[in-house]
């Protein structure tokens, strides 16, 4: 799986889905101009086909078409020690989960999230994994889709970078940190829209 980060005025993450195409939030992309989208393993820069971003607003993501190619890492990368079942893949497989079914099955399930929040005095970004677990399933009255809160503290970065589930798959991608009052991000449960 490719992360990726942006720069504009602050930093942002994406992910990679398949050939070639990254998901992120599409409030990392609107109002501003990209000057880098570089990708994690190589620290080469990404050049932007396309951009697709919902058109409505209340849905915070958006796909971008670049010229990312994970060929070398499928033939050119051996795996020592491999886990039993470890497959090779050049796309992050997507959940099942439907929106009218998500109950509250995976409410304290494990997950994990990835991006690139700021770490003061680095002298660049860093790739960040947080692990947290699933504290509830919520609706929200502004916006369709459910939203799944997650433990790990929200922060500036982490937008737009994936939430996977410890069962293999993408649970969503990190939107926003649900706060009350302009409060700031760290005081907010993390949100991450469904797929």
């Amino acid at each position: 799986m490719l992360l990726a980060w942006f720069r504009t005025c602050s930093t942002g993450s994406a992910f990679h889905v398949g050939d070639g195409w990254l998901v992120t939030a599409a409030h990392v992309l609107r109002g501003g101009k990209i000057d880098e989208i570089v990708a994690e393993h190589c620290s080469t820069e990404l050049n932007i086909e396309q951009v697709i971003i919902h058109q409505d607003d209340r849905i915070d993501l958006a796909l971008l078409k670049t010229d990312f190619d994970l060929s070398h890492y499928l033939t050119m990368c051996t795996i020592a020690n491999p886990p039993k079942g470890f497959v090779q893949t050049d796309h992050i497989q997507i959940g099942g989960h439907l929106d009218d079914w998500i109950g509250d099955e995976l409410v304290l399930s494990k997950v994990l999230l990835m991006g690139y929040p700021p770490i003061p005095f680095s002298n660049g970004p860093v790739l960040l994994a947080a692990e947290g677990e699933v504290q509830a399933v919520i609706d929200k009255y502004n916006g369709p889709h459910p939203h799944f809160v997650i433990s790990c503290m929200g922060r500036g970065g982490y937008s737009g970078g994936p939430v996977l589930s410890e069962y293999g798959f993408l649970l969503g991608v990190l939107t926003e940190s649900l706060v009350m009052n302009e409060q700031t991000e760290e005081l907010g449960y993390s949100s991450a829209i469904s797929v």
